[in-house]
């Protein structure tokens, strides 16, 4: 019972984590899509702050309660080439 716990925390900030790279992705790669920002700046450097506290937790979680793995981050999308 306390292993489902740990697992369920773990993989609760993985996904914060994996949300929170999709996140800067989106601002760092395709900013027209975030109008409602005014301070872009300001915004990554917040998901810097919130991606280093998920990868905090997930280091403390790993070294200390051993956790499965099984919450990697996915991989980055392709790069998709155009010809035209």
């Amino acid at each position: 019972m306390k292993q489902l716990y740990i697992q369920g925390i773990f993989n609760e900030f993985a996904g914060k984590r994996d949300q929170t790279v999709a996140d800067l992705n989106v601002y760092l790669e395709n900013s027209v899509g975030v109008g409602e920002h005014s301070d872009l700046s300001l915004e990554i450097k917040k998901k810097l702050e919130d991606l280093s506290r998920y990868d905090g937790i997930l280091s403390t979680m790993q070294k200390y309660l051993q956790p499965e793995e099984s919450a990697s981050p996915p991989p980055p999308p392709a790069q998709v080439e155009d010809d035209s």
